[in-house]
């Protein structure tokens, strides 16, 4: 969470960086955005999924030495728009 608007901004400069050198329109990129962002969201729901995303995140936050979470949300993924 510490770096979630790191992490969409340099998505968003991707993105723009394929349609510039055209490799994609933006309705590909915002397809792509709003499809991961669906599956994502699918993918949250099932308990199999949150066991081991909760294992990786926890893995990851103790290699960067950053704090463990007390609770962590599941669900309601927030769609961020991002303007080209």
């Amino acid at each position: 969470p510490e770096k979630k608007a790191e992490i969409f901004a340099r998505a968003g400069q991707y993105g723009y960086h394929r349609m510039v050198g055209g490799v994609h329109y933006r309705s590909d990129i915002e397809a792509g955005r709003i499809s991961g962002t669906v599956i994502a969201a699918i993918m949250m729901q099932h308990p199999d999924f949150q066991e081991e995303f909760s294992r990786a995140r926890n893995e990851i936050r103790r290699i960067l030495q950053l704090p463990q979470p007390h609770w962590y949300i599941l669900s309601g993924i927030q769609i961020i728009g991002t303007k080209y």
